[in-house]
């Protein structure tokens, strides 16, 4: 479970640079991902680890597990402040 949440944290980091490349001209696959308050959902194959992002209605395939997450979390408590 460990390894499916250091790869789902990476796929969100990496799907957050992807999406804000400039690039406006292409909407492939993008469907709302300005809103950074979207859900994310993707199918896990329970074996391997591998993922495929689907629509939140879609049905996983056998030996999948559905995973979501928001695309943006709250605000997290202030830092220390840094050396001056």
């Amino acid at each position: 479970m460990v390894g499916i949440v250091a790869i789902l944290a990476s796929v969100t980091v990496l799907s957050a640079s992807a999406d804000n490349n400039g690039d406006d001209d292409d909407d492939r696959g993008r469907r709302g991902r300005d809103n950074l308050t979207e859900v994310v959902y993707v199918c896990v194959n329970i074996r391997s680890g591998i993922m495929r992002a689907v629509d939140g209605d879609t049905e996983c395939r056998n030996r999948e597990l559905m995973v979501s997450w928001n695309a943006s979390g709250g605000v997290g408590p202030v830092g220390p402040e840094g050396p001056q």
